[in-house]
């Protein structure tokens, strides 16, 4: 059964160590007509085991599995990374909420933001989603900025070109790619059927892994090198690791890194 807590306190203090960058993002539980003006705010009535489609040129983006049967959308004009508490800060001032799509069908759910089509304008958007735990986030893309995912099981499917990802108390499948920046993923539970896949080009990854797991490792850390705080059953640090760890026929998890260390920690 999955979990639905939060990370314990060391390994949430290690990621927050290494990820100040990754904003906090705080709510209250205001109408929307009592949020700012430039802010967009939409809630998408959504079962669980649905599917969500999301594309952000540029701006923060978190998502994070609550109890509720629905999709919770806020955006904000943004400035670029954010560095501090408060989500409501970095508006810069701007009046105008951004131009979101929101598309439903069934159990897919589209999120998009509308762009002027002009290369040399970006406009960052800042967001924060809230949705149900069980769900599937397929093709998420991000240009530029920090992406954090929380409390959710299911599947992630994103493409991060310039900006760091930090997940945490997930289970289930990932496919990520990431250009350059720092990755942190938090596994557990995983299932034999699961499939984790994280190919990093420029930057650090650890994954957290829970000491009891049952994986099947393959790692290359091309011009960097592997440490690991599991028996790997060969000496390191290396440049390539292949591994079954726990029981065999348990999930599979391949990490690729082109310039950068790949570290293997145990959740506490």
């Amino acid at each position: 059964m999955r979990k639905t807590i939060v990370p314990g306190a060391l390994v949430a203090a290690a990621l927050a160590s290494s990820m100040a960058c990754v904003f906090p993002l705080m709510f209250s539980e205001d109408p929307w007509w009592g949020r700012p003006a430039g802010v967009f705010h939409r809630i998408v009535p959504f079962q669980p085991g649905g599917s969500v489609l999301f594309e952000n040129e540029a701006g923060d983006v978190e998502i994070r599995g609550w109890e509720r049967a629905e999709v919770e959308i806020v955006a904000e004009p943004g400035w670029g990374r954010l560095s501090g508490p408060g989500f409501g800060s970095w508006g810069g001032g701007r009046s105008s909420a951004p131009d979101v799509e929101v598309d439903k069908m069934e159990n897919l759910l589209k999120i998009k933001t509308r762009t002027s089509g002009r290369s040399d304008i970006v406009r960052p958007v800042l967001y924060a989603l809230d949705v149900p735990r069980s769900i599937r986030i397929q093709d998420l893309s991000l240009k530029s900025g920090d992406l954090a995912i929380s409390d959710l099981f299911g599947g992630i499917k994103a493409d991060v070109e310039d900006g760091n990802v930090r997940i945490v108390n997930f289970s289930g499948s990932i496919d990520l790619l990431a250009g350059r920046g720092r990755v942190d993923v938090e596994l557990l539970d995983e299932r034999a059927e699961d499939e984790v896949s994280l190919t990093l080009k420029n930057g650090d990854l650890t994954v957290y892994l829970q000491p009891e797991t049952s994986v099947r490792i393959e790692a290359t850390a091309s011009n960097g090198r592997i440490t690991s705080e599991f028996d790997l059953g060969q000496p390191l640090p290396a440049r390539k690791a292949a591994a079954v760890l726990g029981k065999p026929g348990g999930a599979v998890l391949s990490l690729t890194v082109f310039r950068g260390d790949i570290y293997l920690k145990k959740t506490r």
